[in-house]
């Protein structure tokens, strides 16, 4: 299914009933990481497992940083009437969630979080150099997206 938010069209899936819960996947990957776990949840939980923007079948944007994933987030969960779902996010789509949380707790019941850092720093120096060296090599939004972001803290929120 299909769903325009934010000024992007998002491409996900839906899955049995109950409760809602968001699937984010991390960066380069698509909805079709959860594969193997939609089934489970989908026995007690309405599923609902997202594309984020430039990923997977949803459309391909300009730009892309965390915060427009985030209000991604936020518009997804509004436009479908979603009440209070839980999100589980991988990577960057558990920084998104995160900044969705943070900025709007009452939108979000709970967070399952796994590969979420808060500011570039917190990626170990080998795997900075990786991303560097390869986004030196050949630029593309993604790699940006991890080497320069987030720039988050509890103090601050995210900036």
């Amino acid at each position: 299914m299909y769903i325009t938010v934010n000024h992007t069209t998002l491409y996900y899936t839906q899955h049995g009933s109950g409760r809602p819960l968001i699937l984010l996947h991390g960066n380069g990957a698509s909805h079709t990481s959860f594969a193997q776990l939609i089934p489970q949840l989908a026995q007690r939980f309405t599923v609902y497992a997202v594309d984020t923007r430039d990923h997977g079948q949803s459309s391909t944007t300009d730009y892309i940083s965390y915060q427009l994933m985030a209000t991604d987030l936020e518009q997804f969960i509004e436009t479908l009437h979603l009440n209070n779902p839980t999100v589980i996010g991988v990577g960057d789509g558990g920084i998104s969630a995160l900044l969705v949380a943070a900025h709007r707790p009452q939108l979000i019941h709970r967070l399952v979080l796994a590969g979420v850092h808060t500011q570039p720093r917190d990626l170990r120096l080998q795997k900075r150099l990786r991303l560097a060296a390869d986004y030196l090599s050949r630029p593309r939004k993604k790699l940006g997206l991890q080497m320069w972001g987030p720039h988050y803290s509890e103090r601050t929120g995210c900036g």
